[in-house]
């Protein structure tokens, strides 16, 4: 064989030796892995920053190309180490034997890897054990052949494979002595998989299998005899040869497979089909459950031992086991393998789950041992040298890791044993955060020849202290106690421990002339949390002198404010500023009280007389602050003498004012003034405040707080009316009538200002409040009909309306908030108002809205504003025809000529969140209709931005939230950026009169269990060409069929239906190419935007799964979460969606109507849309009950989305007369269909 190392050519020369140096490391350091190696080509994987794809191509006798991902510019160093990785695997290659070929086909070059230390073919062939070519045997030799059919045929699916009589022998004993147990094998179409646990001593390693019916794709042994064995290939290698424990596994996969025979070539589009067809007489499906696990306990034990903090574990069920091996019990969880806790007693992390507090403890002695395990990992031998082994029975408490077992058992008892020279005894013990008992003893020190006091000295000594991360612990010994010291005590004790000795012992002595900074200061912090033994300082006290005594004389002359501070010892005089002017202080004296003193009045005073020791300033926010709180703080350290000129400065404080409102001509005229200030002396101090000013003086010397209640709430309403100076200082102001509801709100929250309203603004006020007790009439062929809430919204609506406000129903999805809006509409029509309403809705919504008039309000008259544009001009040219018309938003901005000179009596906006960007086309064109009252109606008024709701009021009325650039100053700013809670309160007084938000949970009483609506989506052009192509000609096959033909062909008629209902999905599910509109997707989509936005979880189900991955396309791009169960999900998979969707943030669940129809319990959502309807009323109402069920706290919103004038709403219209021609047709799958005439489906289309 040719040398392929020689063939390398002198490659080394094309790279720097820098390069070459760094090419060498990572090929030492194992970063090279080779994925393809032939005598041409190479292609290998390299872990730098980010993992690179390295190519080597030959293109000559020893001249190599190179190539690699990286972003430097070639030859680079991860080049450089691939060159290195062939020259060694070559090396390999240059004798090797056909059989050692076979080996190196099989197991690929990246086997021979720096990573895996493998030197030489031999090494390879002892540890894989390996055969020699005479040893290799095909399946067919020891297993027992499939007779007949068998379209898993384990001798077909291992073809490929090669086995060795070493590797047999060994695998019947393994099963002979039951030491690999067969867990599943599963099927599904033409795929399969079979899994197994081979034992090995205690412990349990996963064996695994994938196959189809053609080979077998992948094997997978973890156990540590064949060293983490894993496959995968296709059918074009000539040898793979599995290990002992596949082997045996390939031999129970096969038995099972040949004894159960599963599959065959049917594919999913044929069981379908087969399913839709087949008569559905079967009982639901019991309900899926998941298998209940073994609940365990996982209890710590701590253990004191030589001041070392211990902790260890037991484990069980019934009985406790000790876990003498922690990193062998948690690597076995970690492989999800079983645990031998003791004789016949496995612990298996798959089928046990633990008590809440258990399952803390395990994830906390679960993180530690494993990241011991890591380091250990990582450090290799240097870890262990460096003192760290593996974790076995026990492991040191200290650091975070006692911080954290701490935080999880604060509050219960745990296990503890103390070993002292008595021995050892384990007890019970509590966990508390407390200071330690510190004691400590005070003694006097006299000189032995005078016999005068000369020293004062203290001692003590700390407790053995644990150290967490953050503070300390001590074990308390009568009883038992884990102390915890928190974060202010530890402060304190830090002060002894740096006085302290390495016995724990610390003191310190104090001389004469400190007596007095000891008694006074030290002393009184001291006995804060240490028992001091005092009985000797009595006779310090007679040497101490006089209590200290202050007075603070104060004085005013011109601008300058003046303060001499004095202190007195006895009789004696001093001044506080002594030691400031740098003039000798005596000892006795207390300085620190003295220091005190002085820097309160640093405050106050920035300036000094340096000859008379006098303080003193100019400053007017010093003079403000001292007058505010100084003097009070000064007042509380001693005596303060003011003279008269100082004691003339003032500062006012609450501001007397009164208020006037009155509402004449849709106007309010507001007025404000002061018995103690002029309208110019106000406005100053509101200018003043703009400033930010914390007080503002007057012209004869007064200060006036601007922190004053009144000025403050003054400040808020003229901030929030938008008060000119002009218009402030006339005294009358008007402002729009819109403010009367935030005005008053303001204005009685406040009992010391006073405010005189006229009759006709206390109506509109008592009308608001009072909206329940309010004379609006619902018509009388609604009020049966209508839920109280729904009645509440009605006249609130009403009352809005009456005074010509907008407002913004916002109710929850489902609540109905299109019933109380035409309950509006007919009841204006009956009172005699005249005038033609217009509606703005989604394009999906149009005909909903259409549908809903005829059901509650079949005698208004309703023009859907649709059709091409002469059709639609002259629907909104005759609009006063109509009592209502419906537009959609697309079509209005179409059309927005036409409505310019039309003046509407109502303008109703649906899903008003289609114009939460002010400055898009939706939002201008709805802005420029001209109405005398304006609805907004969304169950979502703010979903990102402010600015969204600023941009329906602008519609509902102009001005009331200003323009948007003041807005977004004022409001959106402060509230989004510093989150100001004050500006948010002051936007919410402002809006919530005209938002009215009742949420499901708020009206659950007067709620059904169920919400049923149907939502009619119509179709555009090119939808609805389709469809009636389609329609035409199933018409015309049933109408060219004639008595035998017509029975005969029954089931190519039930598939042109399906076909039928396919197109209302949509057509894309029939026409590959289809690129129009798709009104139910678009329609769906939407509907669950709205849904999310309002914080729901929604089911939604379709019968056909095609239709389901189209939906996946459009959640996936609006970033929509979803689960999706359909027929070939596996049960096992469905539990667990089940389980997390009910649990976690996942938005909707996707349903395929015959897999999740029945056995799931999703009362994690609580709206339902049924895509397509169903064969069968009662499965769909199965369907609907998978949420609407026991242990759902919430109303249950269900929509059947339908397409308008289709067989889909001739479906809808016989499910609701309950006719056993719907059912049916409906359930099209049984033997009565045959009966069916050609008027029967002649009806449905």
């Amino acid at each position: 064989m040719e040398n392929f190392n020689s063939d390398l050519g002198d490659w080394k020369s094309r790279f720097s030796e820098k390069v070459l140096n760094s090419g060498k490391a990572y090929y030492d350091g194992g970063k090279v892995n080779v994925i393809h190696n032939t005598y041409d080509e190479c292609y290998a994987n390299v872990a730098g920053t980010y993992m690179y794809r390295v190519v080597l191509r030959r293109i000559g006798p020893g001249n190599w190309v190179s190539t690699c991902t990286c972003p430097y510019n070639l030859p680079c160093k991860h080049a450089a180490a691939v060159f290195f990785a062939r020259e060694r695997l070559m090396t390999f290659f240059e004798e090797e034997t056909p059989a050692q070929k076979n080996i190196r086909d099989f197991l690929g070059s990246a086997y021979y890897s720096q990573k895996n230390k493998i030197d030489t073919f031999e090494e390879i062939e002892e540890e894989k054990d390996l055969p020699s070519e005479e040893e290799v045997y095909p399946f067919e030799n020891f297993i027992t052949k499939a007779d007949g059919y068998h379209y898993f045929d384990m001798e077909v699916m291992t073809q490929h494979l090669s086995f060795t009589k070493r590797n047999v022998d060994a695998a019947k004993k393994l099963i002979e002595n039951k030491q690999i147990i067969l867990e599943t094998v599963t099927t599904q179409f033409d795929q399969g998989s079979a899994e197994a646990h081979i034992q090995v001593g205690a412990h349990f390693y996963p064996v695994r299998v994938e196959f189809s019916n053609e080979e077998i794709s992948e094997i997978e042994c973890k156990c540590p005899e064949c060293k983490q064995y894993v496959a995968r290939w296709h059918m074009h290698y000539n040898m793979v040869i599995p290990c002992k424990c596949t082997t045996a596994l390939l031999m129970l996969a096969g038995e099972r497979l040949r004894k159960e025979n599963p599959g065959d070539e049917t594919d999913s589009s044929a069981l379908e089909l087969m399913d839709m067809i087949q008569k559905q007489n079967n009982v639901p499906a019991a309900e899926e459950s998941v298998e209940k696990k073994e609940v365990y306990s996982f209890v710590p034990y701590l253990e004191y031992d030589n001041d070392i903090l211990y902790a260890s574990f037991k484990i069980g069920s019934s009985r406790m086991y000790i876990l003498r091996k922690l990193s062998e019990f948690f690597e076995s969880v970690q492989s999800g393998v079983s645990f031998a806790l003791g004789k016949n007693v496995n612990f298996d992390i798959k089928n046990a789950e633990f008590d809440e507090l258990s399952q803390k403890y395990f994830d906390f002695a679960k993180k530690i041992v494993l990241d011991e395990k890591s380091k250990m990992d990582m450090m290799d031998s240097t870890y262990v040298e460096l003192g760290y082994e593996k974790i076995k029975g026990r492991f040191v408490l200290f650091g975070k890791r006692l911080d954290d077992f701490f935080d999880i058992s604060f509050g219960s008892k745990v296990y503890f044993t103390a070993k002292n020279r008595r021995g050892s005894e384990t007890v019970e013990i509590a966990l508390e955060e407390r200071m330690p008992r510190l004691e400590a003893q005070a003694d006097v020190i006299k000189n032995d020849f005078s016999g005068e006091l000369e020293r004062i000295g203290v001692r003590g000594q700390l407790p053995e202290f644990i150290y967490g991360a953050s503070t300390k612990y001590f074990i308390d010994e009568n009883p038992y106690t884990l102390c915890r010291v928190n974060a202010e005590d530890n402060k304190k004790i830090s002060v002894l421990e740096k006085l302290a000795e390495s016995n724990r012992c610390w003191g310190f002595g104090i001389g004469r002339k400190n007596f007095t900074h000891f008694m006074n200061h030290v002393l009184p912090w001291l006995r804060d949390f240490v028992n001091v033994d005092e009985s000797e300082l009595e006779v310090v006290q007679k040497v101490l002198p006089p209590p200290a005594k202050m007075k603070f004389f104060l004085d005013k002359d011109g601008p300058e404010v003046f303060c001499d501070a004095k202190i007195y010892y006895g009789d004696d005089e001093y001044k506080i500023t002594d030691a400031f002017f740098h003039l000798p202080v005596k000892d006795f004296r207390d300085k620190q009280t003295e220091a005190n003193a002085f820097s309160l009045l640093q405050k106050y005073f920035d300036q000094s007389n340096s000859e008379r020791q006098i303080l003193f300033t100019n400053d007017e926010e010093k003079i403000f602050d001292l007058l505010n709180r100084g003097l009070s703080e000064l007042k509380s350290l001693g005596d303060v003498m003011m003279s008269e000129s100082f004691s003339s400065q003032k500062i006012r404080q609450k501001i007397k004012l009164a208020t006037g409102v009155s509402l004449k001509s849709g106007l309010l005229d507001f007025s404000v003034s002061s018995s103690e200030l002029n309208q110019e002396e106000l406005y100053e101090i509101l200018s003043g405040m703009k400033k930010k000013k914390k007080y503002i003086r007057l012209t004869n010397g007064d200060f006036v707080n601007t922190g004053d209640e009144n000025i403050q709430r003054l400040k808020e309403i003229t901030d929030t009316l938008d008060i000119t100076q002009k218009e402030f200082l006339r005294g009358k102001i008007k402002i729009p009538a819109y403010r009367a509801l935030y005005l008053d709100g303001m204005l009685e929250s406040n009992e010391n200002m006073y405010t005189e309203r006229d009759k006709n603004f206390k109506n509109l006020i008592k009308e608001f409040k009072t909206v329940d007790e309010s004379d609006f009439e619902i018509s009388p062929e609604l009020r049966s009909t209508m839920r109280e809430y729904q009645v509440y919204g009605h006249k609130w609506l009403r009352t809005i309306g009456a005074y010509n406000f907008g407002g913004i129903l916002a109710d929850d999805m489902g609540l109905g908030k299109t019933l109380q809006t035409i309950s509006v509409l007919l009841a204006e029509k009956e009172n005699g108002q005249s005038g033609t309403s217009l509606i703005i809705c989604p394009s999906s919504l149009l005909f909903n809205w259409i549908n809903e008039f005829s059901k509650f309000a079949p005698g208004m008259k309703v023009a859907a504003v649709f059709g091409t544009v002469p059709e639609r001009a002259k629907i909104i040219s005759s609009y006063k025809d109509f009592d209502v018309l419906v537009t959609s938003y697309d079509l209005l901005k179409r059309d927005v000529a036409e409505y310019e000179d039309k003046e509407f009596f109502y303008a109703v906006i649906d899903e008003a969140q289609f114009i939460k960007n002010h400055s898009t086309a939706n939002s201008k064109s709805v802005k420029t209709i001209t109405a005398v009252h304006k609805i907004a109606l969304t169950g979502t008024p703010i979903e990102n931005r402010l600015s969204e709701l600023w941009s329906i009021f602008d519609f509902l009325m102009p001005g009331f939230l200003y323009k948007y650039e003041t807005f977004r100053k004022n409001y959106e700013a402060p509230i989004v950026k510093n989150q100001d809670v004050d500006v948010t309160e002051n936007l919410r007084k402002m809006v919530s009169p005209f938002i009215l938000r009742r949420l499901k949970s708020d009206v659950l009483k007067d709620l059904p269990e169920k919400i049923e609506e149907v939502r009619l989506a119509q179709f555009g052009d090119e939808q609805k060409k389709l469809y009636d192509a389609q329609a035409l000609k199933l018409k015309k096959t049933i109408m060219s069929q004639k008595g035998d033909d017509f029975a005969k062909n029954k089931i190519q008629i039930l598939a042109e239906i399906t076909r039928l209902r396919q197109i209302c999905c949509d057509p894309s599910l029939l026409f590959e190419n289809y690129i129009g509109e798709s009104a139910k997707r678009e329609a769906c989509v939407e509907l669950i935007q709205s849904a999310i936005e309002g914080n729901h979880k929604i089911l939604v189900f379709s019968q056909f799964t095609s239709m389901l991955e189209l939906l996946q396309a459009d959640l996936k791009a609006n970033g929509i979460s979803f689960y999706t169960i359909t027929g070939s999900t596996e049960k096992k998979k469905r539990v667990e969606m089940v389980k997390q969707f009910n649990e976690d943030d996942t938005q909707v669940f996707l349903i395929s109507l015959k897999a999740g129809g029945t056995g799931l319990n999703l009362t994690g959502a609580d709206v339902v849309i049924h895509y397509d309807p169903w064969w069968n009323l009662a499965v769909q109402n199965q369907a609907t009950d998978r949420a609407h069920r026991i242990g759902q706290t919430k109303s249950v919103s269900v929509f059947k989305l339908i397409a308008a004038g289709t067989i889909e709403e001739k479906i809808i219209e016989l499910q609701n007369k309950k006719s056993e021609l719907a059912d049916e047709i409906l359930s099209g799958e049984g033997a009565n269909i045959m009966s069916m005439t050609k008027d029967d489906l002649l009806a449905l289309i």
